[in-house]
């Protein structure tokens, strides 16, 4: 009986071992991920009531979807700010690249280009 609870346990860690390495592996890999992964920018979601044409008949729930629409809208500016704010890095990393293309075409290899942190 006990080659059977040994072999049962090892069955059990086998069959746990790869849930634990999902849920493990990317808090250890997370740190070593590019910092473009920080920079990600979320589109809000759309007010559920903004998507079909209705007249509302109660004044709260007119008052709740002007509320989402306002939400939407300061969600939509902030998104806007971080796509720019993306673009503007993308900007000046091209032309760091750019840069260091050239460096090595003109130069021949005295060149370097410091690490992207901000994409």
């Amino acid at each position: 009986m006990a080659v059977r609870r040994t072999t049962t346990s090892r069955l059990r860690l086998a069959a746990a071992a790869p849930l634990a390495l999902a849920v493990l592996l990317p808090g250890v890999l997370m740190p070593l991920a590019q910092p473009a992964a920080q920079m990600l920018c979320s589109k809000p979601l759309q007010p559920l009531c903004s998507t079909d044409v209705r007249e509302f008949t109660d004044e709260n729930e007119k008052q709740r979807c002007v509320a989402d629409a306002e939400t939407y809208l300061e969600g939509l500016r902030t998104y806007r700010g971080c796509l720019e704010e993306a673009l503007a890095s993308a900007d000046n990393s091209l032309e760091k690249a750019e840069g260091f293309k050239s460096c090595l075409q003109d130069e021949g290899g005295a060149c370097s280009l410091e690490p992207d942190s901000n994409l």
